[in-house]
């Protein structure tokens, strides 16, 4: 049987834990206080239970938390707050605690709102920073924006405050069939539709763009995600149907596909593999210009 209760005591924490989704994240003091007086249904089919000596609250198997149109579901949901004993005004005995300070979310982890969703394998929101870190734990992360998702193997930590976003580890950020890919990501969300949109991703390590027509790779990549227009910098290569362009930097539109090496201090260089009628005992020229060196 499944357990439901009505607690406003973790309505700071919950908000914080959805902020990814998010909930005026741009205004931490509208989060604390929140818009209306919609409360939080936290359900559990192992139960609720309040841990005294370790400060925290905890709500065990399949256990969900819901606030208007946003829900958070994991195995089990950790709510930890502060030793308000030392402050006289507050009502003592078995209600008696502090402030929210932590909420943690273990195994399974989906955050969703209306547009928006978010997956890992953990996630630990710090009330105080407002800060919010999603954990892949070999399962990967996954944010999933109206326009665009965002991936990670390892983390995705976001702060609420700065409306920032560093993915690590095989990070990606895809748009349709095009893909951005790094070792590590930056992504800024927009303000002005609450921190729900996507607008700039800055890359480093390893960094590819790949499009249904060509691939490429270079030191650093940028995207814009208002425009669609991602950039490589540094030492850039594109491939496109066996033609090899090596230069400084690359643009792609992610929304046309189309794509173009531009000017740069460096010199662009082409290297041309033509299709040859292949001849009885002779290998065809591009088999002969792949093997070689450009």
């Amino acid at each position: 049987m499944r357990i439901a209760a009505r607690i406003l005591f973790l309505l700071v924490a919950l908000l914080g834990g959805l902020v990814f989704l998010p909930v005026h994240a741009q205004d931490p003091s509208r989060v604390v206080a929140g818009d209306d007086d919609a409360p939080v249904v936290i359900e559990a089919e192992n139960g609720l239970e309040w841990t005294r000596e370790q400060r925290r609250f905890v709500a065990r198997g399949h256990a969900t938390a819901v606030r208007g149109d946003a829900t958070l579901r994991a195995d089990t949901l950790f709510a930890f707050y502060d030793d308000d004993s030392h402050n006289k005004a507050a009502p003592q005995g078995a209600g008696s605690f502090g402030a929210i300070r932590v909420l943690e979310a273990h195994g399974s982890v989906v955050m969703t709102a209306p547009g928006r969703r978010a997956r890992g394998e953990k996630a630990v929101y710090d009330v105080v920073k407002g800060a919010l870190t999603l954990f892949g734990q070999g399962k990967g992360v996954v944010v999933t924006l109206p326009q665009d998702t965002i991936t990670a193997r390892d983390t995705v930590h976001y702060d609420s405050r700065s409306l920032v976003a560093t993915a690590k580890g095989d990070a990606r950020v895809v748009r349709q069939d095009r893909i951005m890919s790094a070792d590590s990501m930056v992504a800024r969300m927009s303000a002005a539709r609450g921190g729900d949109t996507l607008k700039t991703v800055d890359a480093t390590g390893n960094v590819r763009i790949v499009t249904p027509r060509e691939q490429g790779t270079g030191d650093r990549g940028h995207y814009d995600a208002v425009t669609g227009i991602a950039t490589l910098t540094g030492t850039v290569t594109l491939v496109r149907d066996g033609t090899i362009l090596t230069g400084n930097k690359a643009v792609f539109d992610m929304n046309t596909g189309v794509s173009r090496l531009v000017g740069g201090p460096g010199r662009a260089r082409a290297v041309l593999v033509p299709e040859k009628p292949v001849q009885d005992g002779q290998k065809s020229g591009s088999d002969e210009v792949s093997k070689g060196q450009p």
